[in-house]
């Protein structure tokens, strides 16, 4: 199934039950990667279906100075995970062998090096994947070099390059962003209305535990400050209204925070990821 920005947007609306909400480009880029990192982490063999063919370009080594083959990865695999790059001609594809030492091969008195015998190898070095021996320029009509990465982002005309697998951590990840952005304009019109009602407050506690990330306790902070509203008479009706409202959302973000990471969890029990 090819997804679209819409398809997750409705996805969005559907979560948070509201009907306009317009997913940006960077807020679906950093999804994809938040998501590509942690299912990294917790099942690599899950982002497989996130894999697709990439034809490798002319290029120049930067370990090696030597022309050889590359592209650059998105997601750069943990060193016990393999990259299948083929060596294609004709219709019959050669797999590559990695190597962790690309000079070695070069090296003519070194025993990895097969002198002519036609064994094709990869390396990487950061986020570039190479492939050698080079392919003569007149040969590269009919020989090349493939690489089967994982791939991810945004085409032409609201097109997304990802999987329909993995649309709901997507969606997740997308509604928290939209319901901090909801929160920060709740807790900008709290301070506000706390200032005009002259009540003495300290958000401080708050936006420590939130710039740690620990919406738990920010939102024990939170409660503290709304108990402090609650006994001062001095204290409008708007302003117990917008406490609640703030309080409310910081514990919709808690529990769909709780639903994204629950996902991995399910995710790390299964072998070829979520069905």
């Amino acid at each position: 199934m090819i997804l679209n920005r819409i398809d997750i947007q409705d996805y969005v609306n559907s979560i948070l039950g509201t009907k306009d909400i317009i997913i940006e480009d960077n807020v679906l880029m950093s999804g994809m990667e938040d998501i590509v990192n942690r299912i990294g982490i917790v099942n690599p063999k899950a982002l497989k279906v996130l894999e697709t063919p990439v034809i490798l370009t002319r290029s120049s080594s930067s370990a090696t100075g030597v022309s050889s083959f590359s592209t650059m990865l998105q997601y750069v695999p943990a060193d016990n995970e393999e990259i299948k790059v083929y060596y294609v001609r004709g219709k019959i594809p050669k797999l590559a062998i990695r190597v962790d030492n690309p000079e070695q091969i070069m090296n003519p008195y070194s025993l990895l090096n097969d002198g002519s015998y036609g064994k094709h190898y990869y390396w990487l070095e950061g986020k570039n994947l190479f492939a050698y021996p080079p392919i003569p320029a007149e040969a590269e009509d009919t020989e090349r070099y493939c690489a089967e990465i994982v791939k991810y982002g945004i085409e032409g005309g609201g097109k997304l390059i990802w999987h329909d697998r993995y649309k709901y951590p997507l969606a997740l990840y997308c509604s928290i962003f939209e319901l901090n952005k909801v929160f920060n304009a709740y807790v900008s019109l709290l301070v506000n209305k706390m200032i005009t009602d002259k009540i003495p407050y300290d958000y401080s506690n708050v936006e420590k535990r939130l710039n740690k990330d620990d919406v738990e306790l920010a939102s024990a902070e939170l409660q503290k400050i709304q108990t402090i509203i609650s006994e001062q008479a001095t204290a409008s009706d708007k302003l117990r209204v917008t406490m609640e409202n703030v309080v409310n959302i910081l514990q919709r973000i808690r529990n769909l925070r709780q639903e994204y990471y629950d996902w991995f969890g399910v995710l790390s029990q299964a072998p070829g990821g979520v069905q």
